[in-house]
C-alpha cells in the first residue's frame, strides 16, 4: 500500500468496541461497492432494500449526506443493520419466536458473523460459526426470483454486511490453547498500543475492527477515505466464493494478524501498525468489489 493511504487511514483511526469491521468498515466496503455497480444492479438493489421493513431507518441519516442520492444512503446505511440489531431490543437471542411484519425471523443470529477455523491447537467442539454457510445460502436466497422481494431484501441487507465480514481475517479464525479453549478470534487475547495514548489497552479482535476509522465515518470525509482505498490499493481479482476469501483471510492471520510474541498482552508497535493498516485497507477494497461482483451474478436481469 503506498504512503498517502496509510496516513488517510491513520487518520481516522479510534478506538471504540469489537463488533466486526466497525460502521466505518462496513460504510467504506459498501461505497467501494456501489462505486463498481452498473446502474442496472443498483436500481435492483435499491428497489430491493425499500421492501425492508427498516428502510425509513436507514433515510434518516440522509442529513449526514446532503449531496447524495437516498438509493445510495440506503445502500450504505443498510451495511451496518446486522451488527445494529445486537442493540435492537425487537431482535431476541437464538431460538425467538418472535415475528413482526417484513422479517422471516426476530433472531440477531450471532453466529452468522464468524467462523473459528483453529488457527492451532484443537477446540472441545466443532466450530460452531456459520459465516462462509451463510454467505452462500443467503446468496442462494438473494437470486432465487421465486421469493418474495421482502425475502430477498432480508438476505441482500445480511450480504451487505458478511461479505464485509469474512475479510476480516480475526473474524474466521480462533486460536486454541492446549485446554481447547478458544481466544474468539482474538477477543480473548489482551494487547497494548503505545501508539493510542487515549485507548492503549485493547484486544486484538477490536484493534482490527477500528482500523478502518472511527464509527461514525459518514458524508465527505467517509468518500474521501473510500477515494483514497480505491485510488491507491492494488487491484484484487474478483473471482471466486465464500470459500476463498475464507482462506485468504485465514492466512493473513495466521502469518501477520497475530502478534509474534508470548507476552500475556502485546505491545503492537509501529511496524506492526503499518502492516495492519496496509492488510486493513487491502480486505476492505477487495470487500467492496466483490459484493459488487456478487450483487451483479445474483440480480442482474
Amino acid at each position: 500500500m503506498r504512503r498517502p493511504l496509510l496516513l488517510a487511514l491513520a487518520a481516522f483511526f479510534v478506538a471504540g468496541p469489537a463488533l466486526a469491521w466497525n460502521g466505518a468498515g462496513h460504510r467504506l466496503v459498501a461505497t467501494i461497492a456501489w462505486d463498481n455497480l452498473d446502474n442496472s444492479t443498483r436500481q435492483a438493489a435499491t428497489e430491493l432494500l425499500r421492501t425492508h421493513p427498516d428502510q425509513d431507518r436507514w433515510l434518516l441519516k440522509s442529513r449526514y449526506y446532503p449531496a447524495e442520492s437516498p438509493d445510495y444512503v440506503l445502500f450504505l446505511e443498510a451495511s451496518t443493520w446486522a451488527d445494529d440489531i445486537r442493540r435492537d431490543p425487537r431482535f431476541e437471542g437464538a431460538g425467538s419466536s418472535s415475528t413482526l411484519p417484513g422479517f422471516p425471523d426476530m433472531e440477531r443470529h450471532g453466529e452468522w458473523h464468524y467462523d473459528n477455523l483453529p488457527l492451532q491447537g484443537k477446540p472441545h467442539h466443532s466450530p460452531d460459526g456459520q459465516l462462509t454457510a451463510r454467505i452462500h445460502s443467503l446468496t442462494a436466497q438473494l437470486g432465487d426470483r421465486h421469493l418474495s422481494s421482502t425475502q430477498r431484501a432480508y438476505a441482500l441487507t445480511w450480504l451487505l454486511h458478511l461479505v464485509a465480514d469474512i475479510h476480516q481475517p480475526l473474524h474466521v479464525v480462533s486460536r486454541y490453547n492446549g485446554e481447547g479453549r478458544g481466544d474468539e478470534g482474538g477477543n480473548g487475547l489482551a494487547v497494548r498500543d503505545n501508539l493510542n495514548p487515549r485507548h492503549p489497552n485493547t484486544n486484538l479482535h477490536a484493534y482490527w475492527d477500528d482500523l478502518p476509522g472511527p464509527p461514525w465515518l459518514r458524508g465527505k470525509r467517509l468518500r474521501q477515505a473510500a477515494t483514497s482505498l480505491e485510488e491507491t490499493t492494488m487491484p484484487v481479482a474478483v473471482s471466486g466464493q465464500a470459500d476463498t476469501w475464507r482462506d485468504e483471510s485465514f492466512r493473513m492471520a495466521r502469518d501477520y494478524v497475530y502478534p509474534n510474541s508470548q507476552e500475556v498482552a502485546p505491545i503492537l508497535d509501529s511496524d506492526y501498525r503499518d502492516r495492519a493498516h496496509s492488510i486493513a485497507a487491502q480486505r476492505l477494497f477487495a470487500a467492496g468489489v466483490r459484493l459488487a461482483r456478487l450483487l451483479h451474478r445474483s440480480l442482474a436481469h
